[in-house]
């Protein structure tokens, strides 16, 4: 694809997320604060007997939780407005949590939504290994440290990302629309993230196999990272990676200045930035 084409995608891009955040911008006011005294919040609490190894999470407008129980029983708790329903409840080897509104034109017909309360999903874990699958409108997801999981699949319209001390068995896919997401201490076999606005960050995060990360507008950052290959696409934003061992690069930039060793004997870097700066090092 040539740069001008990836360009013009961009901005093609850049409009219909504008048009999406304009959209959600009633949701995401009430994640600001925006008081109002008539709004109810209620909390729903779901004990799960059950024995699962997946979890799937549907939600509308929440902050997500993942966090380890301190009373050795798994639990589903949701603090929400009372116009949105939620359930949490086991079948077959999956936990199910869903957030759905009462009525579907409710947030953008009635501004009591409005509140200094965030919605939340806390989803308490007594065991240390899943998968895991989150699909969510608005909201940031964060877990507990210490946690095991084979896969993890997040596609977040617009939200955050805050992981540390994980170990992912297989692939971390992170799909996100406008967020920027932090990884710290993070080890997976594979890393995959495509975000249209936001940064992602990661300081200590390996992939035993490859990372590929696709952004239209967002700077990358890597601060002693590495991975069997890496394949970074960027129409907007600047590249900056400090690596643990060589690699095989390929750096291309249209507009901004590049600067990385010369190759080794690793696996492929391959950067590809229409505008931006690339400054790639190998940890001393």
């Amino acid at each position: 694809m040539s740069k001008v084409v990836k360009v013009l995608i961009g901005a093609v891009i850049a409009l219909v997320v504008g048009a999406v955040i304009f959209g959600i911008a009633i949701v995401a006011l009430a994640k600001k604060g925006v008081d109002s005294s008539d709004s109810k919040y209620v909390t729903s609490e779901f004990e799960i007997e059950d024995d699962f190894s997946n979890i799937s999470i549907n939600a509308f407008a929440d902050d997500v939780q993942i966090r380890r129980s301190t009373d050795g029983k798994c639990s589903v708790v949701c603090v929400d407005h009372e116009e949105i329903e939620h359930d949490a409840y086991v079948e077959g080897d999956t936990l199910y949590v869903t957030s759905e509104a009462v009525d579907n034109t409710y947030f953008f017909m009635n501004f009591e939504i409005f509140s200094n309360q965030a919605p939340r999903i806390i989803v308490y874990l007594t065991g240390d290994e899943y998968d895991l699958s989150l699909e969510m409108d608005t909201g940031d997801i964060v877990f507990d440290e210490g946690f095991t999981f084979g896969n993890i699949n997040l596609d977040i319209t617009t939200g955050d990302v805050n992981m540390a001390s994980i170990n992912i068995l297989d692939k971390l896919n992170l799909d996100i629309t406008t967020g920027d997401i932090d990884l710290t201490d993070v080890e997976c076999d594979q890393l995959v993230y495509n975000g249209t606005t936001g940064d992602i960050n990661c300081v200590n995060t390996v992939a035993n196999g490859a990372m590929t990360i696709n952004v239209t507008t967002g700077d990358i950052n890597f601060d002693r990272c590495d991975a069997s290959e890496i394949y970074i696409d960027a129409v907007t934003g600047d590249v900056s990676l400090i690596l643990l061992s060589d690699k095989n690069f390929d750096v291309d930039v249209l507009t901004g200045d590049s600067d990385y060793p010369r190759s080794g004997e690793g696996g492929t870097c391959r950067v590809e930035v229409t505008t931006g700066d690339v400054d790639i090092a190998i940890a001393e």
